[in-house]
């Protein structure tokens, strides 16, 4: 925004706050979900939640999976989620043989995701491109901790003792498998970090604290308003806002209505459009 020519003395950031956890006691919730997915109290569970599409790299994924149990580590994975490259990646974990350590499963609901977050340690995010993994956020809250891409403003969040966040390149794969094996075999490190991961979330992202810092923040631009009004829109300008606004909206409602009146064999290419 300072580079298009905001005023830098106007910018401020607010962080999207993230709703607390399921109900009920964490250690029953964990215990109950854990049961239920039969894994043992013992094992790291790693966990991704996402649309499993390109911007989320599942092959890459599943070649730090795939490492990381030809090196010994014993984990139990949990990838939660739909996309147009799920199949892709199944068949890329049964082709290493790893049905066994990872389990797809579908999209949830929001509950049930926090309810699985309870039972989980560490989130598994090598993503492309992000700007603040929402998924991250949670996870951050609920004390999992995160080995993710230092893409986008994720850095904001994550300080190096409260997770991993690896940079993109060529030597990324076995970067990714060298942090999954310090947290894997160091229970006392992930317990450590999984509290900072908490005290953070607690003071910066929760829901309530979001709401406050907005409100406030709209205080704060009232009476900037009122003390240093800046020049007003010109009528012209405005027109053209308008006119723009108007036409994003058409092009977003076409695009929504494109991707929804696709048939399911065009899920895995491009909607099908008549010239």
């Amino acid at each position: 925004m300072k580079g298009r020519g905001a005023d830098r003395d106007r910018i401020r950031v607010m962080y999207t706050g993230v709703r607390a956890a399921p109900t009920g006691s964490p250690d029953d919730v964990r215990r109950s979900v854990r049961s239920e997915l039969n894994i043992p109290e013992e094992i790291p569970v790693i966990v991704f939640a996402g649309r499993i599409c390109e911007q989320k790299r599942p092959a890459l994924l599943a070649d730090i999976l795939g490492a990381a149990r030809d090196q010994g580590m014993v984990f139990q994975a949990l990838v939660i989620g739909e996309g147009e490259l799920k199949t892709q990646l199944r068949d890329l974990l049964e082709r290493r043989q790893l049905t066994d350590r990872v389990r797809l499963l579908d999209a949830v609901p929001h509950r049930r995701w926090l309810e699985i977050l309870a039972a989980s340690d560490i989130l598994l995010l090598p993503s492309r491109y992000e700007g603040i993994s929402i998924a991250l956020q949670e996870s951050m809250a609920a004390g999992v901790v995160p080995v993710a891409a230092r893409v986008g403003g994720q850095d904001e969040i994550v300080a190096p003792d409260a997770g991993i966040l690896l940079p993109q390149g060529n030597d990324e794969l076995r970067e990714y498998v060298e942090a999954l094996r310090r947290l894997t075999s160091d229970p006392a490190e992930r317990r450590r970090m999984s509290k900072q991961c908490q005290a953070f979330a607690a003071s910066r992202l929760s829901w309530e604290g979001m709401i406050g810092r907005f409100l406030a923040l709209l205080d704060e631009a009232h009476e900037l308003r009122v003390r240093n009004p800046r020049a007003p829109i010109g009528l012209g300008l405005g027109r053209e806002l308008a006119a723009l606004a108007v036409e994003y909206k058409r092009l977003g409602e076409a695009v929504d209505w494109l991707w929804n009146a696709r048939s399911p064999s065009d899920a895995a290419g491009a909607a099908p459009v008549n010239g």
